[in-house]
């Protein structure tokens, strides 16, 4: 009899899910949040499901709506600070650590056993996590996203128009709008590079792995080997729910 597993994770604006089959993850689903209760009540209505994970940033009431949902379907692990993990915690505050970092530095540990890796995450925020030698996290940085730093540009200056796409990657920019999207491209791409650069320097060899959902905009740029998966984090939820049970 195959094995079903849910793996939920709820942002703040998206609601992300997808299903595994006997440990294969499939389609990865992207739901605005207000209607995400009704579509993922319409995928799991006729499915028998083994068990299931929640992850969520979201606020407390919209959370306990998704999780009153699953709880009358099925077992469901909610990841805390008391989830058993794949990896050693060497964060000094792990209580403020974000869920998607954990998930995705577990997806990490299984991936890469005994690699030093670099899992970089590039979405509203970009975060950087490095896991040393597939077992140790040793914390990382985090830095603002395109559309953030487009806003903070807009807001602090009187002539700057705010930007809502990145769809320029020529230098130098020719106009004040394209001289904005050339900037903010230009400046993730060399954060990365930098970032990469230092951990090569700390730890040796490194496992760049990205994910994310603006992630596409960038790996075409970055000068080195890297190991892109746009399911990494329900990948590392997937783990420690089997971790869990």
């Amino acid at each position: 009899m195959e094995r079903i597993d849910l793996i939920v994770d709820i942002g703040n604006s998206y609601v992300k899910f997808c299903f595994a089959i006997d440990d294969c993850l499939g389609e990865k689903h992207s739901i605005p949040n207000e209607n995400a209760l009704t579509i993922l009540e319409e995928h799991i209505e006729n499915i028998k499901l083994s068990s299931a994970i929640l992850s969520s940033t979201s606020s407390e009431e919209y959370t306990e709506s998704i999780l009153v949902l699953l709880e009358s379907k099925v077992k469901v692990h909610y990841l805390d600070s008391k989830s058993k993990l794949l990896f050693k915690m060497g964060y000094r505050t792990p209580k403020s650590l974000g869920l998607d970092r954990i998930a995705n530095v577990n997806a990490a540990a299984v991936l890469f056993p005994k690699l030093t890796s670099l899992i970089i995450d590039i979405g509203t925020c970009i975060t950087y996590d490095v896991l040393s030698e597939g077992t140790s996290y040793r914390g990382g940085a985090i830095t603002p996203g395109w559309r953030m730093r487009y806003k903070s540009m807009n807001d602090y200056s009187a002539r700057l128009p705010l930007l809502d796409s990145l769809d320029f990657k020529e230098f130098p920019g020719e106009s004040t709008k394209e001289s904005l999207k050339a900037g903010v491209f230009y400046g993730i791409l060399g954060e990365i590079h930098q970032i990469v650069n230092e951990i090569e320097q700390s730890f040796g060899a490194v496992k760049v792995i990205i994910t994310g959902g603006d992630a596409s905009h960038f790996v075409g740029g970055i000068k080195k080997p890297i190991f892109a998966n746009p399911k990494l984090t329900l990948k590392g939820l997937h783990e420690i729910l089997k971790h869990n049970n």
